[in-house]
């Protein structure tokens, strides 16, 4: 079984908001509760399988057998008049975590089975206009960053979780019942995996972290990419998923009862961790609908190396402790940008921090704990889910986002920067109200 580390962490070196504007609350103290969403809607969820038969799977044996991809959504509901919402795990991945040595014991009884904020199933909000969509690639774990996806679905946007083939742990299908990836008999995985792993991949992300300039950076990110060729071709792969997705959405919003009239196609942000982030500049440089996009702690690499966004997008990372003083890791895209960039640096935070496990220290066992930095977990989710929220409400919604207007951040851990190319510009709030559903 692989360990956690391998599954979540790709590297380690990965790539006041004031809580009034966030609407982020923090759990009371005591007894552990999970974060609840800060925005007025209910949270509804539900889950999504979809088949793309146009694309077969070239990577098994399997005849007629075709790339799949399991959703798991987020989105503004209406209120319930009875239940209560889904567990926050499901029990079995939960003990697969456990029994991974991610997580003690008491992760199973004491936070999968406590009900999340999330309502299985109920309607789409129908006091609204049609809500954004925000896509997220996930990196080994579909549901790794389930707060976020609340938080994002409470201010008014839709939120979806895809889990591409041959990645993640587990998958769900239609109803929610998951099944974990045969890791023995997966040999595009154990490829992509010995690359990512290999000593000269290690070297050059080093490298690439400590180059002091953009022509460095260049030169390590090509490198990068001839020392990866699966991984770059999954990554095309994953941009491809995300406009599978995004034309099923469309015959959804069109003809499917429970989706149709709800969303908002011209408005589509791509967010990622990880693997994930570098898929989410891929899909933001292929893939003409997608109108903004982040990256959550990543190394970009794959055309990103060769090519200049022209949507907006934002970095966020942290800041290594070995190398405090140096450029952002993704400086490059920085730079090269040709829409509104943003790059947003964490200190005291390390790659685990960007995922749900900065609300979830208290039960990771005790080698587990290198995972987090030594930042306060709920300050950290206040920290990225408000940057965040506020890009998607700016580039997304028009609405404004005084966290990016900033010269420098009201968080003393953040460094931030903004870049707005000649020709562009600067996004500024609408000047008639509106109703704030963010």
């Amino acid at each position: 079984m692989q360990p956690f580390s391998r599954i979540l962490i790709t590297s380690t070196l990965t790539l006041a908001v004031w809580i009034p504007v966030l609407g982020f609350s923090a759990p009371a103290a005591g007894e552990f509760q999970l974060p609840t969403p800060g925005g007025p809607f209910t949270v509804g969820t539900r889950f999504l399988y979809w088949v793309d038969t146009g694309r077969p799977n070239q990577f098994t044996e399997e005849p007629d057998d075709f790339r799949a991809v399991s959703v798991q959504v987020w989105y503004p509901a209406e209120s319930p008049t009875e239940g209560t919402p889904k567990s926050f795990n499901d029990r079995s991945a939960a003990e697969f975590w456990v029994k991974s040595g991610l997580f003690t014991d008491a992760f199973v009884s004491e936070v999968a089975e406590r009900p999340s904020h999330s309502f299985l199933d109920v309607p789409i909000d129908n006091s609204a206009p049609a809500f954004p969509l925000v896509i997220y690639s996930a990196s080994g774990v579909m549901d790794a960053n389930i707060l976020l996806a609340e938080e994002l679905a409470s201010q008014g946007y839709v939120v979806l979780a895809l889990g591409h083939p041959h990645w993640c742990a587990y998958y769900f299908d239609a109803d929610g019942k998951i099944s974990f990836r045969d890791q023995k008999g997966d040999n595009y995985n154990r490829k992509m995996w010995a690359e990512e792993t290999a000593e000269g991949v290690n070297q050059i992300k080093e490298a690439l972290t400590a180059a002091k300039t953009a022509a460095e950076k260049k030169s390590l990110q090509e490198a990068l990419n001839q020392a990866m060729p699966t991984q770059v071709s999954d990554i095309h792969l994953w941009a491809q998923d995300v406009g599978f997705v995004l034309d099923q959405l469309d015959l959804a919003n069109r003809t499917d009862p429970f989706f149709k009239g709800r969303l908002d196609l011209e408005k589509v942000g791509v967010m990622g961790y990880s693997k994930g982030g570098a898929a989410a500049g891929e899909t933001c440089l292929t893939e003409e609908r997608c109108k903004a996009g982040v990256n959550l702690s990543g190394f970009m690499f794959g055309q990103i190396a060769s090519r200049e966004l022209t949507v907006p997008f934002m970095v966020m990372e942290s800041i290594e402790p070995w190398c405090k003083d140096c450029l952002p890791i993704n400086d490059l895209l920085f730079h090269n940008s040709q829409s509104s960039i943003y790059m947003v640096q964490i200190g005291k935070a390390t790659h685990g921090n960007f995922t749900d496990l900065s609300a979830l220290k208290r039960y990771l066992s005790e080698g587990s704990q290198s995972l987090l930095g030594t930042i306060d977990g709920l300050r950290f989710l206040e920290i990225q889910n408000g940057y965040v929220r506020q890009f998607f409400d700016r580039h997304l919604k028009g609405l404004p986002a005084p966290l990016l207007d900033a010269s420098s951040s009201p968080y003393e851990e953040v460094r931030f920067k903004s870049r707005h190319p000649q020709g562009v510009r600067r996004p500024e709030p609408p000047r008639t109200k509106t109703r704030q559903t963010g």
